[in-house]
């Protein structure tokens, strides 16, 4: 055998050895690029949904006020403000949770074709609630506030249900224990 001919066996070899560590690194950064956008789409989802609590609690808060002794912004731009938000929080979430059964509904725009996922309905009643809201005086503002609460309530349990905090502790937990015996990259 030529000098060339082991020179070209040798340059394939290293060739096939190269593309064998490539693939291996490729193959075990796979599950960690899922694990990124995972976590990188449930810290959005997160974020999102801590904006909808604040604004829920702060629409509950609004309900105790006497509408006739707001100091400062009136309860009317306040309510108005929570409704805007409101608003835009739930279409955001239809970033997140897009409607199903898009059939129906075909002379709307695409984004609000289908059935709204519950989640969104929850924002949605407590939207329509925190409209009800009388803004010259206190009325039935009380009663109103307890609508409100029970649609932050389901919310909050159906992002807990789509979070699963448990889950990803849990998944956090063997991550970390995979790191701490010396398994896995990174």
């Amino acid at each position: 055998m030529s000098y060339e001919a082991i020179f070209a066996l040798g340059s394939v070899i290293v060739a096939l050895i190269a593309a064998g560590f490539v693939a291996w690194d490729r193959i075990t950064a796979r599950p960690v690029e899922r694990l990124t956008l995972q976590v990188e789409y449930f810290n959005g989802l997160r974020a999102w949904a801590d904006s909808c609590c604040d604004v829920l609690t702060e629409a509950c808060h609004l309900s105790y006020l006497d509408p006739t002794r707001c100091d400062g912004e009136s309860f009317f731009v306040q309510r108005q403000r929570i409704l805007v938000a409101l608003s835009s929080l739930i279409d955001r979430g239809r970033w997140y949770f897009p409607n199903y059964k898009v059939e129906y509904g075909q002379h709307k725009e695409a984004a609000y074709r289908g059935h709204r996922h519950e989640i969104l309905d929850s924002l949605v009643a407590a939207y329509k609630s925190v409209r009800q809201l009388n803004y010259t005086e206190r009325g039935e503002n009380a009663a109103i506030c307890k609508k409100i609460l029970q649609g932050k309530r389901i919310f909050i349990g159906n992002v807990q249900d789509v979070l699963a905090p448990n889950d990803q502790k849990d998944e956090f937990l063997k991550i970390m224990k995979k790191k701490k015996n010396g398994e896995g990259k990174g």
